[in-house]
C-alpha cells in the first residue's frame, strides 16, 4: 500500500506533464515509476504511456523494449493484450511486418485473442496489407467489421482492397 501512493502520484504528475506536452518530464516521471515501483500496476501504466511517448518521437527499439517488458512482467492479460498489439504496430511500422504476424500467429495459437478480437483482425489486416497478401487483409478486415469495428479508415481500407465479397454481416 505504501509503495502505491507515491507510484500513484508520479503517474498523476506524469499525465499530467503529457497533456502539458512537457514529454522531458513525462519521460522522467515514467522512469521513475518504472524504477522505483516496478511491483505496482502504475509501472504497468507507466512502461505503456513511455513506449507511446517514444513511438510519438520515432524511438521505435525503445518502445519496442518498454512493450517486450510489460509483455515480460505483466501478470494481467488485458494488459499484455494492450502491449502485444502495440507492438505489433511497432514492429510493422519498423518495416517488419512478418515478425508482427509471428507475434499476432503466436498468440493465437497460445491463448487466443479474448475481447481484443477486433483489435487483432484489424492489426492482421494491416500486416496482411504491408506484406501484399490482400485476399488475407481483407478477410481480417472484415472480420474486424463483424466483430464491431467501424470507422471512415476501415472503410477506406476495404475500399482499397476491393470488397469482392462485400462486408461481412
Amino acid at each position: 500500500q505504501q509503495m502505491v501512493e507515491p507510484a500513484g502520484a508520479y503517474y498523476q504528475q506524469m499525465v499530467k506533464a503529457v497533456e502539458a506536452k512537457q514529454l522531458e518530464s513525462a519521460d522522467r516521471l515514467n522512469e521513475r515509476i518504472i524504477q522505483e515501483h516496478g511491483a505496482t500496476i502504475y509501472s504497468t501504466f507507466a512502461q505503456l504511456a513511455q513506449a507511446k511517448l517514444k513511438v510519438d518521437a520515432g524511438d521505435l527499439a525503445s518502445a519496442r523494449r518498454l512493450l517486450e517488458a510489460v509483455l515480460a512482467s505483466s501478470a494481467e492479460d488485458k494488459f499484455k493484450h494492450l502491449a502485444r498489439l502495440r507492438l505489433g504496430q511497432v514492429l510493422l511500422d519498423g518495416n517488419a511486418a512478418m515478425a508482427a504476424l509471428g507475434l499476432v500467429e503466436q498468440q493465437a495459437k497460445d491463448k487466443g485473442f479474448g475481447a481484443f478480437e477486433r483489435d487483432y483482425e484489424l492489426l492482421k489486416g494491416d500486416i496482411y496489407s504491408a506484406l501484399g497478401r490482400q485476399d488475407e487483409a481483407r478477410t481480417a478486415y472484415q472480420a474486424a467489421q463483424h466483430l464491431g469495428a467501424a470507422s471512415a479508415i476501415l472503410e477506406m481500407k476495404l475500399d482499397e482492397l476491393g470488397r469482392s465479397e462485400g462486408p461481412l454481416r
